[in-house]
């Protein structure tokens, strides 16, 4: 098997169950092991056929500074499945300690290993329109269930524009799994945006007959051909993460690492309202 190796990577977090390790940031030490094929990079000699460790580095420092777990166990955890995802391996050993944590001790800390599956990701998106709203909701719920399989469907939600006058939103998230790249996804959203009267103009907040946006991919985080995952709209907006805190409320967010229900709960509700309308787009 061959694999990279990070040791000793040093970083900073916030984790711990005390108060006053709550207020504070405290040092970590990671050493990773990550599966990777480098027969073809040993070959060409070329950093595009490799591994990129700055890029695992890059990414491990964003989840672990943005984090706020309890235990180490658990950051542990995410760690790994957001490692797996991102750099489609199928197996790490991660080992994550606390230098100094107890007195009588050098460290404390915790080693896992876990396998991942190149098979299929769940994947969320982010639907919503305001012209031909109930007609384009359904015509795109028909057309992901038909390419993608079986979907999660969250209630629809009503809403105010965002940025400009205009109609109200009607918004909702759908979840699948899938084996499909998330390139080639992001190109067949915009076919089926396009395919529903989508016409794209130099201003990010106009009408829209269909918008579909991938929120996440698995657990990846990073930049995977131009599309930037985690999507940071699941933190900004209300019609975004409250559909996917009642749906998937147990579901952790990729780079916090929090729940959906713990941020929809941290969320300013008010300052951008929105109601639940009776209108099931997939009949």
């Amino acid at each position: 098997m061959d694999k990279i190796l990070i040791e000793q990577l040093r970083l900073n977090a916030t984790v711990g169950v005390h108060a006053w390790e709550r207020r504070i940031r405290q040092p970590l030490r990671l050493d990773i092991e990550l599966h990777t094929d480098v027969a073809r990079a040993a070959i060409s000699d070329a950093i595009n056929d490799a591994l990129d460790y700055t890029a695992v580095v890059a990414c491990l420092r964003a989840l672990v500074e943005a984090s706020r777990f309890q235990l180490l166990e658990t950051l542990a955890e995410h760690a790994a499945r957001v490692l797996l995802d991102s750099f489609s391996s199928d197996w790490l050993r991660l080992r994550l300690r606390k230098p100094e944590a107890i007195g009588l001790a050098r460290d404390v800390g915790v080693t896992i290993e876990r396998r991942g599956s190149n098979a299929s990701r769940r994947v969320w998106f982010s639907l919503g329109s305001n012209i031909e709203r109930e007609t384009s909701l359904r015509a795109a719920i028909r057309a992901l269930r038909d390419r993608l399989g079986k979907l999660v469907v969250s209630s629809v939600y009503r809403s105010e524009a965002v940025g400009f006058d205009g109609e109200p939103f009607y918004n909702l998230v759908v979840g699948v799994d899938t084996d499909m790249p998330l390139v080639e996804l992001a190109a067949w959203t915009r076919e089926l945006e396009a395919a529903n009267g989508r016409v794209r103009s130099a201003n990010k907040f106009d009408a829209r007959t269909l918008d579909v946006d991938i929120l996440t991919w698995g657990h990846a985080i990073g930049n995977f051909g131009g599309i930037v995952m985690p999507r940071d709209e699941i933190l900004k907006y209300a019609f975004v993460l409250g559909p996917l805190a009642e749906v998937v409320p147990a579901e952790r967010h990729p780079l916090t690492g929090d729940t959906y229900a713990t941020l929809w709960a941290e969320f300013d509700q008010a300052s951008q309202p929105m109601r639940r309308i009776d209108f099931d787009p997939s009949a």
